[in-house]
């Protein structure tokens, strides 16, 4: 038996296990300048509420093993989809949109065509696509809904800039900003000019019991960084909401926030 390759198989054994997240149960992050994030399962998604010094937000996300993507955004709509490029080169993309603070209203599955790429572009993501796909509702009776629209990417210093128009005789327009990890892209979407944004959280390499975040909003062109750490309780999940509550900030006037201050 090779005893060297026999070790560095366990030790990328231990590395894929450290860096899995996986969020079974309520928890409670400390972020570390400053506020909190809780976390709790709903169904496929993760309803997610933050406490920090510059105010409350709230958004929802979806894990896949190798990290969350997550979004937030204004109290009346905003949605999060994740793209990935298939063994076979095509992109789908799973989404779900929220229409108030307690519940998804509805989900999307579409597929993209590539119909141009700039000259010299590489990324898979950029582009310009062709979408096809359907709209299920999870809270009213409406069935599945076939729908059709341009996709525009483009990309600026790792951020990606989506705008989808509908085909129709309306032709609805809306935007997104995305996070790409490896073969996926997270995006957060809504009307023009609101207030919502896109987090990709990974374990840490140094602590496994930290995330760290990279997030975006729809109107800043930069990248920041965030790293939370997991608060420890044998407690349930009262007493994390409890201790939660120690990290609300003073009213701030979010007249976009869902969340009451």
């Amino acid at each position: 038996m090779n005893m060297k390759k026999a070790c560095n198989s366990v030790i990328l054994l231990l590395t894929a296990f450290v860096c899995l997240v996986k969020i079974n149960a309520a928890e409670l992050y400390e972020i570390k300048n400053g506020g909190a994030l809780f976390m709790e399962p709903v169904g496929a998604y993760i309803s997610m509420k933050w406490h920090t010094p510059d105010g409350i937000y709230e958004g929802f996300g979806k894990q896949d093993g190798n990290g969350i993507y997550a979004a937030w955004g204004p109290a009346a709509w905003y949605g999060l989809i994740v793209y990935e490029i298939e063994q076979d080169g095509s992109i789908s993309g799973v989404s779900a949109k929220r229409e108030s603070s307690d519940a998804l209203i509805t989900g999307q599955m579409e597929k993209l065509r590539l119909v141009k790429r700039p000259e010299g572009e590489t990324d898979q993501f950029c582009g310009k696509f062709s979408i096809t796909g359907i709209t299920y509702s999870e809270s009213h009776n409406t069935g599945q809904i076939s729908y059709s629209g341009i996709l525009n990417v483009s990309k600026q210093n790792d951020i990606y800039n989506l705008k989808w128009t509908a085909v129709g005789k309306e032709g609805a327009k809306f935007f997104g900003v995305g996070l790409r990890r490896g073969n996926k892209l997270g995006v957060a979407w809504g009307g023009d000019n609101d207030n919502y944004g896109i987090v990709d959280y990974r374990t840490s390499d140094k602590n496994p019991k930290s995330l760290i975040g990279r997030y975006i909003n729809f109107s800043h062109a930069k990248i920041d960084t965030e790293i939370i750490t997991k608060i420890e309780s044998s407690g349930n999940r009262e007493s994390l909401l409890n201790e939660f509550q120690k990290y609300k900030p003073k009213a701030i006037d979010q007249p976009w926030s869902s969340v009451p201050a």
